[in-house]
């Protein structure tokens, strides 16, 4: 039997030690991290899953320096597209980071996999928009004590 979105958020919440709620009205499940790292939980079908996250505003289009930062991301995003399967996007004043999953071609344990990928990607990010360089991320699995993946967690 298919496992629905509920069950894979469940599975989630519990090995990553996260409280998990309803989801809202949408149907969509937040989850607010330290560090300021979020993501939304979503299923348009209940057959796919999108995972995404609010990175800030996007720069100011027509001006020099917001003409240099898209171009930047742009550049960003190509360069990084072999090893980030996180697309970023630029939507209704905002930079977002998205990810599908495939609900009926995976499971749990994959799915708790790509989710930390997808957290990966976004501590990546967040990175290169501040202008630091990007370092290890507590989602790797190489750090160890962090609040959001315990130590114990196996990937």
């Amino acid at each position: 039997m298919a496992e629905k979105l509920s069950d894979f958020v469940n599975a989630l919440a519990l090995q990553a030690e996260w409280t998990v709620t309803d989801p809202d009205a949408e149907g969509v499940y937040h989850f607010y991290l330290e560090d300021g790292i979020d993501l939304d939980i979503r299923t348009p079908d209940g057959r796919t899953c999108i995972i995404s996250a609010d990175l800030g505003n996007e720069p100011e289009n027509g001006t020099v320096t917001g003409d240099n930062e898209i171009r930047m991301l742009g550049k960003a995003s190509a360069a990084s597209a072999q090893k980030r399967a996180s697309v970023l996007c630029l939507a209704k004043g905002r930079i977002e980071l998205y990810r599908r999953i495939d609900l009926q071609q995976t499971g749990t344990l994959k799915f708790i996999e790509q989710v930390r990928d997808f957290l990966n990607d976004q501590m990546w990010w967040k990175n290169v928009l501040s202008g630091s360089a990007p370092s290890a991320s507590p989602f790797s699995g190489f750090s160890s004590g962090n609040e959001w993946f315990p130590s114990q967690m196996q990937f």
